[in-house]
């Protein structure tokens, strides 16, 4: 089950947050097919969040899926989640890509419910 939990340290609007959550779980399917039924966005916003010693605007993303791949594959996999997503949040929300942190968790399946 891959969660996308990101914490941001803007406001935003409640149809900004909707159409993020669309678009997000449209490219999490794209880099992760089948998976759309699994796929959790969650988004807290305005959120105090200091990054390289400032409160420009941030984010911070906590990724976590199922181990399912070889470690090469993970890889593959994660740097096409952190290019997806970081795209993403700038467009969505204009932080600069450099300001989006992604903290990525591969668990197994049994620590799931």
């Amino acid at each position: 089950m891959p969660v996308l939990d990101l914490k941001i340290n803007v406001p935003l609007q409640e149809d900004v947050k909707d159409k993020f959550i669309a678009d997000a779980t449209r490219k999490l399917t794209e880099i992760l097919p089948g998976k759309k039924d699994w796929i959790m966005v969650i988004v807290q916003d305005n959120v105090t969040v200091s990054f390289k010693g400032s409160r420009d605007p941030a984010a911070f993303i906590s990724f976590t899926n199922i181990i399912e791949a070889e470690v090469k594959d993970l890889n593959l996999k994660t740097n096409e989640i952190a290019s997806g997503v970081t795209d993403l949040i700038h467009e969505s929300f204009g932080v600069k890509k450099d300001r989006v942190y992604i903290d990525f968790n591969y668990t197994q399946f049994s620590r799931f419910s």
